[in-house]
């Protein structure tokens, strides 16, 4: 079709200039200074506020890339879409067949420790900086709330009954920290939101680094308490505490006369040294067929606006015994943003607690407010006495595709995995990711639940 002709040939004209950098730099021994992350010894001593402020432009520079890993792995279990790769089968069939073990599998935790490591070093270096009291704790609130959400992450990934090392040994050569449970580490993230929100209030009227674009919103620290409070939210919500979701919503920028993309996002650039958007130039990944084919229709007749801007239909693709319909075409740009929370997703959290709290009105003003406006649908009466969790769970797919995984947590969180459609009957869907084998090994715990090999079911 020519839709799919254009769009993969622009992909291939980006991928290809892409790759014209690249080899021009190699070729030139040309090499770019890590500017957006600062050397460990440049933060000992007395470092200054350009050193701090390099320091949480790694921080976000390094989340950027933590929150786009979550995409696609996540993305293929909860049914979103496929990853097909003629060349390499591994990235369909390590999602959807091949066992998990920490060998091959143990993902989502050795990036979230490298960051929370970084994040700690920070940590310590503004007791001697040059900063003020207010700035250091404007700086702390902020890369707190980064910390904590780098847990949250690696949480997540794991099993329900999976815990985790909680602050790692800033020394090398020292004991590993110990284990512990996964309540703990719930609350041990929720308190952490805490600190960072008691931080962002103490920390003045303005931060002392600037912010890319995608935080223009939420660039000073009472505005990113918005931020904090948000995350805070689907922290809680994951762990089913409705009424504390409920909580942390209100006091976050959640508001239904807002945009449905407002929020805070990772920006990408073509700027040499910085990294562009990756999602654009790939032609691997395809819709599952369940976005169009169950997509409710607009008053017009015409389907689901969603599915409309996010879908470019293509000639039927088969590959691995799977046949696809349209790629995936979330991010139409090099530079296009990857969001990290957005007032959709908020208002569809909300939703879920307020329909978990006997609140179903409430909930389903929620539901309309991004169903009309993000879907082009018409709203649900208020009386509507349909299945209210699945209509949730139907926005949350088109909404959200393609932007953390969530239709796969959230199907996990109320045991619906069994529902996801497969599409062969060696397809699989897992409760999570082990350790990596690094870590079982280190901690002699190869035979422990911790480093459990997981099997598609």
């Amino acid at each position: 079709m020519e839709t799919k002709t254009m769009l993969s040939a622009l992909r291939r004209t980006a991928l290809l200039a892409a790759t014209a950098l690249v080899v021009g730099a190699c070729d030139n021994d040309f090499t770019v200074p890590n500017y957006n992350n600062p050397a460990r010894e440049d933060l000992t001593g007395s470092p200054t506020q350009a050193t701090i402020a390099a320091a949480v432009r790694g921080i976000v520079s390094t989340h950027r890339g933590l929150k786009a890993g979550m995409v696609t792995r996540y993305g293929v279990w909860g049914r979103e879409g496929y990853d097909l790769r003629p060349e390499e089968p591994r990235p369909f069939t390590d999602a959807l067949i091949d066992p998990i073990d920490p060998v091959n599998g143990g993902q989502y935790f050795s990036g979230q420790y490298t960051q929370i490591t970084q994040i700690n070093t920070v940590l310590t270096a503004l007791e001697n900086s040059s900063l003020d009291e207010g700035e250091r704790r404007a700086v702390a609130g902020f890369v707190k709330t980064f910390k904590a959400d780098a847990f949250w992450q690696a949480a997540i990934s794991r099993a329900e009954e999976v815990g985790l090392p909680l602050d790692p040994n800033p020394d090398p050569n020292g004991e590993l920290t110990p284990i512990s449970s996964k309540a703990e580490v719930w609350a041990y993230i929720n308190n952490l939101y805490d600190e960072a929100q008691a931080d962002l209030q103490a920390g003045g009227s303005s931060f002392p680094f600037d912010l890319p674009p995608g935080f223009s919103d939420f660039n000073t620290p009472s505005d990113f308490i918005q931020v904090n409070r948000a995350l805070k939210a689907l922290a809680l919500k994951y762990q089913g505490d409705w009424p504390g979701t409920l909580a942390a919503l209100n006091a976050s920028f959640v508001d239904p006369n807002q945009p449905m993309d407002y929020g805070v996002g990772f920006d990408y650039s073509t700027i040499s040294g910085d990294a562009s958007n990756g999602f654009f130039t790939s032609p691997y990944h395809h819709a599952h067929p369940r976005v169009r084919d169950d997509a409710q229709m607009q008053p017009d007749g015409s389907v689901d606006q969603r599915v409309q801007d996010k879908l470019v239909p293509e000639e039927p693709f088969t590959l691995f015994g799977v046949t696809t319909f349209d790629e995936i075409d979330v991010y139409q740009s090099l530079t296009a943003p990857m969001p990290w929370v957005t007032n959709k997703l908020l208002l569809l959290m909300q939703a879920e607690a307020q329909l978990a709290s006997g609140q179903r009105g409430p909930a389903i003003t929620a539901v309309n407010a991004v169903r009309t406006e993000d879907g082009g649908l018409a709203a649900l009466p208020g009386d509507w006495n349909g299945d209210l969790l699945d209509e949730i769970l139907y926005n949350k797919l088109r909404s959200l595709l393609w932007e953390g995984g969530y239709q796969y947590l959230d199907y996990r969180q109320y045991d619906l995995l069994d529902e996801l459609p497969r599409a062969a009957e060696n397809h699989g869907v897992y409760p999570g990711f082990p350790y990596p084998s690094n870590e079982c090994l280190a901690r002699d715990i190869m035979s422990q639940v911790e480093c459990t090999t997981y099997f598609a079911n």
